[in-house]
């Protein structure tokens, strides 16, 4: 297994770099897709499975101990030099808690006997380049970041270039006190072909997943599910599967406005449905979602956005058993 410590990009940072799709696309090379953005915080090279649990205990140590990051964009940098680069890239400057957080894990990475740790300067990749390219004539926005989770990354290399996998997900918690979970719904719809129906979270293009929402003060699981789901896609047709199976708590990765202020993370509970209506029923509120599609089973974890196949993979193996109880 190929692995790594990072942090992916936060909504922000993944809005300007969408605002730059179209001039990515005349570049020579391969821009990294959205979903894919992040910042390194430790290589680890090859590693073989049973090393996984240890490589997650560590992380744990390191985000319990640690405050969140502050990164600020400072501008273009090609890699490894202008005559010959093969990466564009946004240089950074980290605060020196990024620099110990790297230095934390891999030490802790060469304790556990991996020869490949390493760790660079921070930066964002945009693109792998197949030809040098000149410093690009406009300014990236000068962004100011906080990040407070990062993430143990499966890197797997294909043709098409890295598939990412998150393993992991860490909290960076020092320095909070609240520990209230934000209660939370999430739909897993099914039509007729068994398809699973997913949305693109709008300002947020290939960020694919499960319809969710809050659940109001008072408010049954039930009714927060169907109310989430008209409100997002405007389906009303749906019988009720199952309620529940499982809940899931996850950690906000980033600051959350409008209330990360009350809230450090989510309790989700899954509600499964079945489709009854037809696509026709389906008009999508574009505040909340961008695209809507139908995805096979087997799709469904590896469709879904990074950081919510965890949750997704939950989701995945419990609606199997209703399946079976409903053929």
């Amino acid at each position: 297994m190929r692995l790594f410590f990072g942090a992916w990009a936060p909504p922000d940072l993944i809005r300007e770099v969408q605002k730059l799709s179209a001039w990515l696309k005349n570049i020579p090379g391969k821009a990294v897709e959205l979903k894919n953005l992040h910042f390194t915080l430790a290589f680890l090279g090859e590693v073989a499975p049973e090393l996984v649990t240890k490589l997650a205990k560590v992380g744990e140590g390191v985000a319990v101990a640690n405050k969140p990051l502050k990164i600020s964009l400072t501008g273009w940098d090609l890699i490894p030099s202008v005559a010959e680069a093969r990466v564009l890239a946004i240089k950074t400057k980290a605060d020196d808690n990024f620099l110990k957080i790297q230095s934390d894990l891999t030490a802790a990475g060469r304790g556990l006997g991996l020869n490949g740790v390493s760790a660079k300067p921070p930066h964002l990749t945009l693109a792998r380049l197949k030809s040098p390219m000149p410093v690009p004539d406009f300014d990236f926005p000068n962004l100011q970041l906080t990040i407070t989770e990062f993430s143990l990354i499966e890197s797997t290399l294909t043709t098409a270039g890295p598939n990412y996998k998150a393993l992991k997900h860490f909290l960076l918690t020092t320095g909070r006190k609240k520990e209230k979970y934000r209660p939370n719904v999430s739909i897993c719809l099914i039509n007729k072909n068994n398809e699973v129906f997913l949305i693109e979270r709008a300002g947020s293009p290939g960020h694919w997943q499960l319809p969710q929402g809050g659940i109001d003060e008072g408010e049954k699981v039930e009714p927060a599910a169907r109310r989430e789901l008209n409100e997002e896609s405007g389906i009303k047709s749906v019988k009720l599967l199952q309620i529940g199976g499982f809940k899931f708590k996850y950690k906000f990765p980033y600051a959350h406005p409008g209330y990360n202020n009350d809230y450090i993370g989510q309790e989700q509970t899954p509600v499964y449905f079945q489709f009854l209506g037809s696509d026709g029923e389906i008009k999508l509120n574009l505040r909340e979602a961008s695209g809507y599609q139908w995805v096979a089973l087997n799709d469904l974890v590896n469709t879904v956005f990074p950081v919510r196949q965890e949750y997704t993979k939950l989701v995945y193996d419990e609606l199997k058993k209703i399946l079976k109880l409903h053929d």
